[in-house]
C-alpha cells in the first residue's frame, strides 16, 4: 500500500494511493499456471488474450512467483509481460485508454508493493514495470488525443488530415483503421459535392 516509502515505484504518484491488495487480486486475477509448473510452456503457447489481459496475468504469475521467493520464475514471467507490455505501448487503442491507465496504476502499486520481497541486486529488473507502465499509460493518453485531432481534421482539412494523420505501414493497427475510415468518409464526402 499507500503507507510505504517510495521505493521500486519510486515517487508515488498520488492518484495511485488507496488502490487496496483486494482491488489488485480482483485485477489481475489468478496467476493461473506459472513459470515453476511443468505444464507453464503449454500454458505459453495457448495465450489468446489481448496484450491488455496477457500483461496483467504476467504480474499475477510475477507476483505469485515473488510472493513464493522464486525470483528465476518470477524473471521468466517477466520476460513474457516486457512482451505484451512493448506490444501494448506500440498498439493501445483510444478505446482502451480507460482499461490501460487504470490497470496500468493497479500494476504499478502490485509491484511497488512487492519491494521488501525482492533482493536488491534484482530490484531494477522489476523497476522496468514501474518505467513500461508508465509508458503505457503516456501511450494510451497519446493515442486518444491523435484520434480526436484526426477525426476532427478530417472535417475541417483534408488536406492537413493527408499532412498530419495519414498512416504509414508501421502505424497502429487502430490508427490504420481511423486512417482507412475516414479517407473513405473523405472520398465520400468529395463525390456528393
Amino acid at each position: 500500500g499507500a503507507d510505504r516509502a517510495p521505493g521500486l515505484a519510486g515517487e508515488e504518484d498520488e492518484e495511485d494511493e488507496g488502490i487496496s491488495d483486494s482491488e489488485i487480486d480482483e485485477e489481475l486475477g489468478d496467476a493461473g499456471i506459472t513459470p515453476d509448473s511443468a505444464f507453464y510452456f503449454v500454458d505459453e503457447i495457448f495465450d489468446f488474450g489481448s496484450d491488455l489481459e496477457n500483461r496483467k496475468e504476467k504480474i499475477a504469475e510475477i507476483r505469485e512467483m515473488i510472493n513464493e521467493g522464486k525470483l528465476e520464475e518470477a524473471k521468466e514471467a517477466l520476460e513474457g509481460y516486457s512482451e505484451y507490455a512493448d506490444s501494448l505501448e506500440k498498439e493501445v487503442s483510444p478505446e482502451d485508454k480507460e482499461e490501460a491507465i487504470r490497470s496500468s496504476k493497479i500494476i504499478r502499486e502490485a509491484i511497488g508493493d512487492l519491494e521488501d520481497e525482492i533482493p536488491d541486486d534484482d530490484k531494477e529488473d522489476f523497476e522496468e514495470i514501474i518505467k513500461k507502465e508508465k509508458k503505457i499509460e503516456a501511450a494510451a493518453e497519446i493515442a486518444s488525443k491523435i484520434n480526436e485531432l484526426c477525426k476532427e481534421l478530417s472535417k475541417l482539412d483534408p488536406s492537413e488530415y493527408e499532412r498530419v494523420c495519414k498512416t504509414k505501414d508501421d502505424a497502429p493497427r487502430w490508427q490504420r483503421e481511423l486512417d482507412e475510415q475516414l479517407t473513405d468518409e473523405q472520398k465520400e464526402a468529395a463525390r456528393k459535392f
